[in-house]
């Protein structure tokens, strides 16, 4: 996976801030932020190996905690409601 440096300044000039403000806001230098934006992937190493093995791409084996905790809540929430 790559940094997709069109679509991070394209939501920084919707905030209103600079490139260079959101960096100093999330902590990140300007050099290691065009560091990764260099590499041809920012994921660890040993991740690229284990999704070659399986022959997978590397999201394929990568969860969304955030993203499956919301859709706890949404079915959570949906299962109550059927309840009552």
């Amino acid at each position: 996976m790559r940094l997709d440096l069109w679509t991070i300044k394209e939501e920084c000039r919707r905030r209103g801030l600079t490139l260079s403000e959101m960096l100093a806001r999330a902590g990140v230098s300007r050099n290691a932020f065009y560091s990764l934006a260099r590499r041809d992937s920012i994921l660890p190493r040993s991740l690229h190996l284990v999704a070659t093995e399986l022959q997978l791409a590397p999201s394929e084996i990568l969860v969304d905690e955030a993203a499956q905790k919301a859709g706890m809540r949404v079915l959570s929430a949906g299962g109550e409601n059927h309840e009552k």
